[in-house]
């Protein structure tokens, strides 16, 4: 079936693509009598039964559910037969494929936004299927039917890219669906009311709601979630969604045992229905944002709480609540760098019978450890240290218990707290999410991976569990080089000779891109980077001034665009997916060309790709980054919507990354710029260039291709043009690939321009409006094209014979959905090479494909055929 969005044919069956309206009654919905297939005379009217429209929308023929009710008439042989509640579910599922996959088919050249994995969804049960097994929605990846093999009971695409917005036919799961996973997919964008009223139509069997690390976006939480009654477990974590704004989401919801909220952003205190309309076991509401001044005394009304954590939530100085003594049944409870102050209450102590794990390092506690503390007979691991006014004694009975790891400011090590067993006696790490106030030292070291938050989706203490982090480690080093208080020593701007640098700092601003002025600024990515790079990188003072170089440049980039400061001001970001290495302070980790993401040259020394592809980087790329330009040939940080750098300022580095870089892959970023930037002609060397659904727009003219001869690959897929495409484009490069797919602003241009690309081999233009265009006859000239693709692009007039004449090595042929006419040439019987034709959707087109054609294998024809 051919589908708005993707590229024909999207089933991958041998029937050509269906393109004949269906017959929909008038402009109201068709009346028919629910559940009573003997009225319905097609699968059309089926559907119309419990289409969210009642079937008007079938009438939009390049809609997502034109395309569904397409796949289930053409390939559900039972689509007449089976009971409604499963075809209620087959009509869900390809909704929600169509509008999430987000063109499987893109034609980048890269796997740009399909999902990761796929299997079954949409096959046809044709040729490569397993018999007609893979038509049937229970074997499709990700789904869990129930017992009988009928109806979905579960449905997990975690992690699986999908790009888009749920669909509202997401609610004709809810007969029976009980757990909803579209967690850490990032490309997930449903935003207000008119995108999420489908959540609270889910029903009374759904149990299991995740959305976690995706960019559903909502200001506060929907009321309407209180109409799932049976819910047990919410999980909004690291989404868009703000902090409740009060009560009404949670009322009603008895059952809910297990909520998220970590990483969301609030704009006032808890509503106290979280505690008191639920049965909360396992509350997550850590990296929240919002909640200083509030206090905590909602704790005492979760009795039944196992598990509190609230690591790097800054609690404005609160103190630990009398109440909290009240969860008898508490096992872990974790604080980390939450600025929690004043004194330990005994209270909080004395009813803790259960608690396993005690996480309060790194804050403001002061006063003396209660003496209830030697109570607590099933502790296993506690954190009491980063507090230097806590005093008292750790000792006695509680040094007994075994296995326990106990950390505290000791007497040995500075500190005030006596203690005859620690295994940490004294804290140097700096809590980096967490505003405390004013701080007397800059911030030198900031990246340990387990200070901001990693591998949250996998399990939801995976931040604050082990006492080995590097957060919580006794032994890391961030003490400044140079002192803290005053301004460091700095040479002047002038670079200066390496050998004669006494220390890391002039080495860095012997490169660095103001000369150093930058390390002026404690609180800047450069000062930060500069701390780790003098305290973790053992050889900074012996290493070549080029691997350096490259050391600084990736640090910044790393401090820029791992949930900055700047970025997450007025959102709620995601840490790197992966961050394997970077900025770690393990010795085997230390060497940048083990960090993910990076590949070095063969001798080890110097970078030559970096792919940071779909990480869920956010902020803006560091001007530092052209500091890689000595070595790097391939510079991939595509998929990554949240790096939004603008205009010049924020660009000029793509100019300077030097002769070295043949691949540069911007796809799927916020880039913005009007135009496409003049300097990007500089990049002598490159040979693949990518910007597809950027915010660039097209080219305004020839300078940035200008000298670009060796650029063989280029995607301008997505973008909007207010002008031609400029002559140099073909003139100045050597293109063998040209993605131009799903362009707005190119209608009322000519298409002479491809006659200049002699060299191509892969053509795509699908979906971009050329205004009724004829192809030109230049086109013939392309004797190497092997791939034009061109669906849903408003083409018009005839096709030139001279056109196919010239194609000898052409494979596919897309030319369905335009308005092609007149007869169609006879030189198409030469196209002996071609495997795919599709020519429908052109009515006016006539002719034959006969003859020696049909006998080409394998072939796959299209046409309006009489």
């Amino acid at each position: 079936p051919v589908v708005a969005g993707t590229e024909a044919p999207v089933v991958s069956g041998t029937e050509a693509p269906v393109t004949e309206a269906p017959v929909v009654a008038g402009t109201e919905a068709p009346v028919f009598i629910a559940g009573g297939t003997e009225d319905c005379p097609d699968v059309l009217c089926r559907l119309s039964l419990f289409a969210l429209q009642g079937g008007d929308e079938f009438n939009d023929f390049d809609g997502y559910q034109f395309a569904a009710y397409i796949y289930i008439s053409d390939y559900i042989d039972d689509a007449m037969t089976m009971p409604l509640t499963r075809l209620k579910q087959y009509y869900a599922l390809a909704c929600l494929y169509f509008e999430t996959f987000a063109n499987d088919k893109l034609d980048s050249g890269v796997d740009v936004s399909g999902w990761l994995i796929s299997d079954g969804w949409m096959s046809t049960g044709g040729a490569g299927a397993i018999a007609d097994g893979e038509t049937d929605f229970c074997t499709w990846y990700g789904i869990t039917c129930d017992d009988d093999g009928m109806l979905i009971e579960t449905l997990a695409l975690s992690a699986n890219n999908m790009h888009g917005i749920v669909p509202n036919e997401a609610q004709l799961l809810s007969d029976t669906l009980a757990e909803l996973d579209l967690s850490i997919n990032s490309g997930l964008c449903n935003n207000g009311d008119e995108e999420m009223q489908w959540i609270g139509n889910m029903g009374p069997a759904l149990k299991t709601l995740v959305l976690r690390e995706t960019r559903f976006e909502y200001d506060g939480m929907p009321a309407y979630i209180n109409q799932l009654t049976s819910l047990e477990k919410l999980d909004l974590g690291y989404s868009l969604f703000r902090g409740p704004k009060d009560g009404a989401p949670f009322i009603g919801l008895s059952s809910l045992t297990y909520l998220a909220l970590d990483g969301l952003a609030f704009d006032n205190c808890l509503p106290p229905e979280i505690a008191t309309e639920t049965g909360l076991t396992v509350f997550l509401l850590n990296d929240a944002t919002g909640l200083d001044g509030c206090d905590l005394s909602w704790m005492g009304s979760m009795p039944d709480l196992v598990k509190l954590v609230m690591d790097r939530t800054d609690t404005g100085g609160a103190m630990l609540p009398t109440e909290l003594g009240l969860l008898n049944k508490l096992e872990e409870f974790t604080a980390m760098c939450a600025n929690l102050g004043g004194s330990i209450p005994p209270e909080a102590f004395e009813g803790l019978d259960s608690i396993v794990k005690l996480h309060l390092h790194q804050n403001s506690l002061q006063g003396f450890i209660p003496l209830e503390v030697s109570e607590l007979n099933k502790l296993q691991e506690m954190y009491l240290q980063g507090n230097p006014e806590l005093h008292g004694g750790l000792v006695g009975d509680l040094c007994l218990l075994n296995p326990l790891e106990l950390g505290a400011d000791c007497t040995t090590s500075g500190g005030n707290v006596v203690c005859a067993c620690c295994d940490v006696c004294s804290a140097t790490e700096v809590c980096m999410d967490v505003s405390v106030g004013e701080p007397t030292e800059p911030p030198i070291v900031t990246p340990d991976l387990t200070v901001v938050p990693t591998a949250m989706t996998e399990s939801p203490t995976a931040a604050t569990e082990s006492p080995t982090t590097a957060t919580e480690s006794p032994t890391t080093a961030t003490e400044a080089p140079t002192s803290p208080t005053e301004s460091p020593s700095l040479p002047s701007t002038e670079a200066p000779v390496a050998l004669d640098c006494p220390d890391v700092l002039c080495r860095l601003s012997a490169i660095a891109l103001q000369g150093g002025d930058e390390f002026n600024d404690f609180d800047g990515y450069q000062y930060a980077a500069y701390g780790y790079i003098s305290n973790h990188v053992d050889d900074a003072m012996t290493m070549p001034l080029t691997r350096l170089k490259q050391y600084y440049a990736l640090v910044t980039l790393y401090l820029t665009t791992y949930a900055s400061a700047e970025s997450d001001a007025d959102m709620d970001v995601l840490g790197w997916i992966n961050s394997d290495g970077w900025l770690s302070i393990e010795d085997d980790e230390l060497d940048f060309c083990t960090w993910y993401g990076v590949t070095c040259e063969e001798d080890g020394v110097l970078v030559e790709i970096l792919d940071l592809s779909n990480n869920t980087l956010y902020g803006v790329v560091p001007d530092e980054i052209q500091l890689l330009g000595d070595s790097i040939a391939e510079l991939d940080l595509s998929l990554n919507c949240g790096l939004s750098n603008s205009g010049d300022e924020e660009m000029m580095w793509i100019g300077e990354m030097g002769t070295s870089l043949k691949v540069l892959v911007l796809r799927e970023t916020s880039f913005q710029y009007d135009g496409m930037p003049a300097y990007i002609n500089q990049l002598t060397s490159i040979e693949k260039l990518d910007f597809g659904f950027s915010s660039f727009r097209g080219p305004k003219d020839g300078t940035p291709f200008i000298g670009l001869s060796s650029l063989t690959y280029l995607a301008l897929d997505g973008l909007e043009f207010d002008n031609c495409i400029p002559p140099e484009v073909a003139t100045e490069t050597m293109l063998t690939v040209f993605i131009v797919s799903d362009v707005v602003g190119l209608q009322g241009c000519d298409l002479s321009w491809i006659g200049l690309m002699t060299g191509l081999v892969t053509l795509h233009m699908d979906r971009t409006d050329t205004g009724g265009a004829m192809l030109p006859t230049e086109m013939g000239l392309l004797n190497k094209l092997e791939e034009f693709k061109a669906s849903f692009a408003n083409l018009g007039g005839s096709i030139p014979g001279v056109v196919l004449e010239g194609l000898d090595s052409l494979v596919t042929l897309h030319l369905h959905q335009n308005f092609l006419e007149s007869v169609i040439p006879p030189e198409v019987n030469g196209l002996n090479k071609v495997q795919e034709m599709y020519l429908q959707g052109n009515p006016n087109l006539r002719g034959g494909l006969i003859g020696d054609l049909c006998l080409l294998s394998p072939l796959q024809l299209g046409a309006d055929c009489t």
